[in-house]
Protein backbone atom coordinates (compact mmCIF):
# COMPACT_ATOMS: atom_id res chain seq x y z
CA UNK A 1 0.00 0.00 0.00
CA UNK A 2 2.73 2.36 0.76
CA UNK A 3 4.53 1.55 -2.64
CA UNK A 4 1.13 2.48 -4.14
CA UNK A 5 1.12 6.02 -2.64
CA UNK A 6 4.58 7.14 -2.86
CA UNK A 7 4.41 6.55 -6.71
CA UNK A 8 1.27 8.82 -6.64
CA UNK A 9 1.62 12.68 -8.14
CA UNK A 10 2.98 14.77 -4.76
CA UNK A 11 -0.11 16.47 -4.72
CA UNK A 12 -2.15 13.67 -4.49
CA UNK A 13 0.18 11.75 -1.81
CA UNK A 14 -0.14 15.16 -0.15
CA UNK A 15 -4.08 14.84 0.25
CA UNK A 16 -3.99 11.25 0.62
CA UNK A 17 -1.76 11.09 3.40
CA UNK A 18 -3.71 13.23 5.70
CA UNK A 19 -6.43 10.66 5.74
CA UNK A 20 -6.72 7.30 7.84
CA UNK A 21 -6.78 4.91 5.09
CA UNK A 22 -7.36 1.17 6.20
CA UNK A 23 -7.43 -0.82 3.04
CA UNK A 24 -5.99 -0.61 -0.72
CA UNK A 25 -9.11 0.02 -2.28
CA UNK A 26 -9.64 3.23 0.22
CA UNK A 27 -6.09 4.55 -1.29
CA UNK A 28 -7.05 3.69 -4.47
CA UNK A 29 -10.62 5.45 -4.26
CA UNK A 30 -9.32 8.80 -1.90
CA UNK A 31 -6.32 8.74 -5.02
CA UNK A 32 -8.85 9.50 -7.68
CA UNK A 33 -11.18 11.61 -5.38
CA UNK A 34 -7.51 13.94 -4.47
CA UNK A 35 -6.82 13.86 -8.34
CA UNK A 36 -10.39 14.92 -9.51
CA UNK A 37 -10.56 17.49 -6.72
CA UNK A 38 -7.33 18.91 -7.61
CA UNK A 39 -7.65 18.99 -11.47
CA UNK A 40 -11.10 20.97 -11.04
CA UNK A 41 -8.67 22.94 -9.07
CA UNK A 42 -6.23 23.46 -11.66
CA UNK A 43 -9.30 23.90 -14.02
CA UNK A 44 -10.77 27.31 -12.52
CA UNK A 45 -7.66 28.87 -11.83
CA UNK A 46 -6.58 28.83 -15.46
CA UNK A 47 -9.93 30.04 -16.54
CA UNK A 48 -9.86 32.50 -14.14
CA UNK A 49 -6.11 33.61 -14.78
CA UNK A 50 -7.56 33.10 -19.10
CA UNK A 51 -10.18 35.61 -17.95
CA UNK A 52 -7.64 38.38 -16.32
CA UNK A 53 -5.62 37.41 -19.34
CA UNK A 54 -8.90 38.50 -21.61
CA UNK A 55 -9.55 41.14 -19.51
CA UNK A 56 -6.24 42.95 -20.08
CA UNK A 57 -6.10 42.28 -23.90
CA UNK A 58 -9.41 44.36 -23.68
CA UNK A 59 -7.95 46.90 -22.05
CA UNK A 60 -5.54 47.25 -24.17
CA UNK A 61 -6.95 47.73 -26.92
CA UNK A 62 -9.69 50.12 -25.57
CA UNK A 63 -6.26 52.29 -24.72
CA UNK A 64 -5.00 51.85 -28.55
CA UNK A 65 -8.51 52.86 -29.58
CA UNK A 66 -8.92 55.49 -27.35
CA UNK A 67 -5.01 56.91 -28.60
CA UNK A 68 -6.05 56.63 -32.08
CA UNK A 69 -9.05 58.27 -31.94
CA UNK A 70 -7.56 61.52 -30.66
CA UNK A 71 -5.41 61.47 -33.96
CA UNK A 72 -2.63 60.06 -31.83
CA UNK A 73 -0.57 57.24 -33.52
CA UNK A 74 -1.48 53.68 -31.90
CA UNK A 75 1.59 52.96 -29.22
CA UNK A 76 2.54 50.10 -28.16
CA UNK A 77 2.27 48.76 -24.21
CA UNK A 78 6.10 49.35 -23.55
CA UNK A 79 6.97 52.68 -21.34
CA UNK A 80 8.91 54.43 -23.86
CA UNK A 81 12.91 54.22 -23.02
CA UNK A 82 14.97 56.48 -21.18
CA UNK A 83 16.07 59.01 -23.05
CA UNK A 84 20.15 59.67 -23.38
CA UNK A 85 19.92 62.98 -23.66
CA UNK A 86 18.09 64.03 -20.23
CA UNK A 87 17.34 60.04 -18.87
CA UNK A 88 13.95 60.67 -18.55
CA UNK A 89 11.26 58.20 -20.43
CA UNK A 90 9.15 60.60 -23.02
CA UNK A 91 8.19 59.89 -26.56
CA UNK A 92 9.46 62.07 -29.50
CA UNK A 93 11.97 64.99 -29.53
CA UNK A 94 13.75 65.60 -26.22
CA UNK A 95 13.67 69.82 -25.47
CA UNK A 96 16.14 69.82 -22.68
CA UNK A 97 18.98 71.54 -24.79
CA UNK A 98 16.48 73.29 -26.75
CA UNK A 99 15.81 76.04 -24.93
CA UNK A 100 12.27 76.47 -25.04
CA UNK A 101 9.33 75.79 -23.38
CA UNK A 102 8.42 72.28 -22.21
CA UNK A 103 4.85 72.97 -22.85
CA UNK A 104 3.98 75.39 -25.52
CA UNK A 105 7.26 74.51 -27.16
CA UNK A 106 7.72 78.19 -27.66
CA UNK A 107 11.69 79.48 -26.83
CA UNK A 108 12.48 82.78 -24.73
CA UNK A 109 10.48 81.17 -21.37
CA UNK A 110 10.22 77.83 -19.63
CA UNK A 111 7.03 76.53 -18.26
CA UNK A 112 7.14 78.17 -15.17
CA UNK A 113 6.71 81.46 -17.29
CA UNK A 114 4.55 80.25 -19.99
CA UNK A 115 1.60 82.34 -20.60
CA UNK A 116 -0.64 79.14 -22.11
CA UNK A 117 0.14 77.62 -18.76
CA UNK A 118 -0.22 80.47 -16.70
CA UNK A 119 -3.80 80.37 -17.89
CA UNK A 120 -4.81 77.30 -17.97
CA UNK A 121 -4.14 77.50 -14.56
CA UNK A 122 -0.70 76.00 -14.18
CA UNK A 123 0.84 75.44 -10.96
CA UNK A 124 3.17 78.15 -9.74
CA UNK A 125 6.98 77.71 -9.48
CA UNK A 126 7.36 74.88 -11.77
CA UNK A 127 9.98 74.50 -14.18
CA UNK A 128 9.16 71.72 -16.17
Amino acid sequence: MNKYRYGLRWDIAHAVSLQNIANFGDLIQKAYSAEAIINFANKERNAANQQKKDFGKYKQQLKVKDSSSKGKQAQSSQIPRPCPNCGKHHSGECMKDKGVCYYCKQPGHMRNECPKWKSLGGAEGTTM
